[in-house]
């Protein structure tokens, strides 16, 4: 049965990002099975305020997310729609979209990445984090009328959270092949500024305050004086939470010679080092889903993992796993590391784009 969808998201393309590109591909996906679509979302500078895009109408409000909670909602509720089905996703977006969909007695669906509940206290003072965690807890408890979570994990949080597990569907996110063309190890990390004859471990990805970089750092700061032939590539897309950059930039300072800081590279050039780099680090506490950490299993690299979330459930190939939140057990996965030792871990999903749109038009009905 073919649907006409309004999907109001915080961020679309142009924007680049893990949750941008799910709604990007679910959208064109949507369209190319005959439904209708149209986006509702964020401005971004230098784009026009209403455009098709591979036959998915856009419509671009203010740039600021917050005052889009309030834009968003008048936006629609003054506007004709033939929508029969509203999707949107966490966090800011879900407010103005379940409203709207409420008044106008229109099903609304919304996507969950993560749950972090208790999460939010990492990293923040205790105000901001209680702040965070009530607001999710807010946007959660909204009686949606399907709930999709990108992962098991994230399902069987929203059931912990209180939600009915008949609302609760599973849609895995698609990823992306990724590949590179034949290179030299040697020159791409002493292009970063690395020495090819050291062992490169590399953290990549959002500067977010449950991705555990406080637990590497801790870890890399008893590693680092006793092998002095590893060295420690941090790549961070953006300089959120200061505290925890600062962090970074403190760990540089105390061994500028085995530890680099860089900001976010250009796709191609980041997959190029991530293939290039001994071991990938992945010291979240918690993930909904596992981006980065896929796109690395995909270029076969080894990995040093947490357990968090739904990592365990994710990543394969040569992989040690730690137990989630434990600086010791990193520290020593990273060791085993440096000794070349990894456990094998078999691929058990698919990240297939065409299988999470039909995933999604089960859920329409």
């Amino acid at each position: 049965m073919k649907q006409s969808i309004l999907m109001v998201v915080d961020n679309y393309f142009p924007r680049l990002g893990g949750a941008e590109l799910v709604y990007q591909r679910l959208a064109e996906g949507l369209v190319s099975t005959g439904h209708e679509v149209e986006v509702v979302t964020t401005g971004v500078q230098g784009s026009p305020r209403s455009e098709t895009i591979n036959g998915v109408a856009v419509k671009r409000l203010c740039q600021n997310r917050y005052l889009f909670l309030f834009q968003a909602f008048f936006f629609l509720l003054f506007r004709k729609s033939e929508a029969t089905i509203v999707q949107t996703a966490t966090y800011a977006a879900a407010l103005p979209a379940w409203l709207y969909a409420r008044l106008t007695k229109k099903r609304v669906v919304i996507t969950v990445h993560e749950v972090l509940g208790k999460g939010w206290f990492h990293g923040m003072n205790a105000v901001q984090g209680r702040i965070h965690f009530l607001l999710e807890r807010f946007v959660l408890l909204l009686p949606f009328d399907r709930y999709i979570a990108v992962s098991d994990y994230t399902a069987r949080s929203l059931t912990a959270a209180g939600i009915s597990k008949d609302k609760v569907a599973v849609v895995l996110n698609g990823v992306d092949e990724v590949s590179v063309p034949a290179l030299q190890r040697d020159t791409v990390l002493a292009g970063h500024g690395f020495d090819p004859g050291s062992f490169v471990f590399l953290y990549f990805g959002r500067l977010g305050i449950s991705k555990g970089l406080d637990l590497l750092v801790a870890a890399a700061r008893e590693l680092l004086p006793v092998h002095p032939t590893m060295q420690l590539g941090l790549v961070v897309a953006e300089k959120a939470h200061d505290h925890l950059f600062q962090l970074l930039v403190d760990l540089q300072l105390d061994f500028p010679r085995q530890v680099r800081l860089m900001a976010s590279l250009p796709r191609g050039e980041l997959l190029t080092l991530v293939a290039s780099s001994d071991c990938i680090v992945v010291p979240s506490r918690t993930e909904g889903f596992g981006l980065s950490a896929i796109e690395a299993c995909m270029l076969g690299k080894p990995l040093v993992s947490s357990d968090g979330g739904a990592l365990a459930d994710h990543v394969y190939g040569q992989v040690n796993l730690f137990a989630s939140g434990d600086r010791a057990d990193l520290k020593q996965a990273m060791e085993k590391a440096l000794m070349g030792k990894f456990e094998h871990i078999e691929k058990k999903l698919s990240f297939s784009w065409d299988e999470m749109v039909e995933g999604y038009e089960e859920v329409y009905g």
